[in-house]
């Protein structure tokens, strides 16, 4: 309760300007928004690449990602616009469960296209009882669903 009430909004008037992000930061935590921002940006550049029909099964240049990334972080500043819309957006969407796992909706999002690709490529995978216990396992390390919440994603209506 308090952390939709205080926190979100707290952590939201942060991320709202430039000048917030100098008032409430330092430049030790700077550099790393600025790194984590570069990350974010490849990361997302590599999920979009890896469910893109046209890219999938292309390598992904991690290397131009990154200089793109740099790049644009640079020429706007180290929260892009459309990367500082998306993490409020994503901020909003943390809930955090009683173990202190978060969910967010990009990673659950593409865990479930993980799941979608998979399927489309072998359906009897789903089948198998070793590839539904790695797919809890990785759901709960990767994007923090436990495994009832996979058992729902993966029924079979």
């Amino acid at each position: 309760m308090i952390y939709k009430q205080v926190i979100i909004p707290y952590i939201l008037e942060a991320f709202d300007s430039q000048e917030a992000l100098n008032k409430h930061l330092s430049a030790t935590d700077i550099r790393k928004l600025k790194q984590g921002a570069i990350n974010d940006l490849v990361a997302l550049a590599e999920i979009k690449h890896s469910i893109n029909p046209q890219t999938i099964n292309e390598p992904f240049n991690y290397e131009l990602e990154k200089e793109k990334a740099e790049k644009l972080v640079e020429q706007k500043g180290f929260i892009p616009d459309e990367l500082l819309d998306q993490l409020k957006e994503n901020i909003k969407d943390i809930d955090i469960n009683i173990t202190g796992e978060r969910k967010s909706k990009a990673q659950t999002q593409a865990f479930i296209d993980y799941v979608l690709q998979l399927k489309q490529a072998n359906p009897q995978a789903l089948d198998d009882t070793q590839i539904i216990k790695l797919l809890k396992a990785k759901a709960k390390t990767d994007v923090g669903l436990t495994p009832d919440e996979v058992d729902e994603l993966l029924a079979k209506d």
